[in-house]
């Protein structure tokens, strides 16, 4: 069992870790569908992300343009969903990086017929990680976008599978870096990042130490902030 991935990409952000990530585990999954979202603000990325990716077999796909009163997450996902082939889909964020625990859980629920297994705040389950199988993807509305002033991205879809099994993943099996793409826009900004600065500063260091090929913009900013963090 190989799952799909499908996640949305700013073109103002690059992710050099979550792309170090997927370099390092492509083998475990079927296809890595990336849908680029056109932020409209900042730095473009998405020509160097789109030449990073493929040379690991992604499929990157530029979202269709939004119409009024659409949702960037909802038609995203939508988009993906198009090119998705695998029985088993992982919606997940790139501030999300799982440990081996966690798979381990999820062989464990799928064996046991669990068509979920999610990470949780609360008892929200939350976008940066729901392993899903298709087949309930498909009896859901595939509404993945905000209910306004009610729910969050995923909302509705977490009301069509409130009466699925779900195998809620440990917290010490996974990090979540919530707040990562805010902070790399305020970052990129000249503005002081907001959301737990010290592990952002953390991230940043590592980014610019993990080895990956890196946009010479995003080395730019990233010193610029270090000098002054």
């Amino acid at each position: 069992m190989k799952p799909d991935i499908i996640v949305c990409w700013p073109t103002n952000c690059d992710y050099p870790l979550w792309r170090k990530f997927i370099k390092e585990a492509r083998g475990d999954f079927q296809d890595v569908i990336i849908v680029i979202i056109e932020a409209n603000h900042g730095f473009d990325y998405s020509h160097f992300v789109r030449d990073e990716m493929t040379k690991f077999g992604c499929l990157v796909l530029d979202s269709p343009v939004l119409k009024p009163g659409e949702d960037w997450r909802n038609i995203g996902v939508n988009f993906g969903l198009k090119y998705s082939r695998s029985s088993w889909v992982w919606f997940t964020e790139q501030d999300f990086y799982p440990k081996k625990e966690m798979w381990t859980e999820i062989k464990w629920a799928v064996d046991d017929g669990v068509g979920i297994s999610a990470v949780f705040e609360g008892e929200r389950m939350h976008p940066c990680c729901m392993f899903v199988l298709r087949a309930i993807v498909e009896i859901t509305s595939r509404n993945f976008g905000i209910v306004e002033g009610q729910m969050d991205h995923f909302g509705m879809f977490r009301e069509d599978v409130r009466q699925q099994r779900t195998c809620v993943i440990p917290k010490d099996f996974y990090e979540h870096l919530n707040g990562l793409s805010h902070n790399f826009r305020l970052m990129s900004d000249g503005q002081p990042p907001n959301y737990h600065p010290e592990r952002f500063k953390r991230y940043i260091i590592d980014c610019l130490e993990c080895g990956e090929v890196l946009h010479p913009e995003f080395i730019k900013v990233c010193q610029k902030y270090l000098k002054t963090a």
